[in-house]
């Protein structure tokens, strides 16, 4: 996207109330990451390893409520507890 189009872009979100400059909290981690010159990287991995496992769980449930998958699902795991119907999807 050229500049042209991205301001345009800006405007017209802009217009609708939606924020298009935000900071994602991965661009948070990578911009505190670069303020310390020591830092080796590890941590950032492992905060994004959380944040993409923290949105797969998200989406799984949102999906759950989409599909009407609360609940139990009439089955029992190997600890003997109540299996959850959205832990099958």
């Amino acid at each position: 996207m050229n500049n042209g189009n991205k301001k345009r872009f800006q405007l017209e979100m802009e217009k609708y109330g939606m924020d298009t400059n935000c900071l994602t909290l991965a661009r948070f981690f990578l911009h505190e990451q670069r303020k310390h010159k020591e830092a080796t990287g590890e941590l950032t991995q492992l905060l994004n390893a959380i944040l993409t496992a923290v949105k797969a769980i998200q989406s799984s449930v949102r999906k759950a409520g989409i599909s009407k998958l609360f609940g139990l699902a009439g089955n029992t795991n190997s600890t003997g507890d109540d299996q959850k119907k959205h832990r099958k999807i």
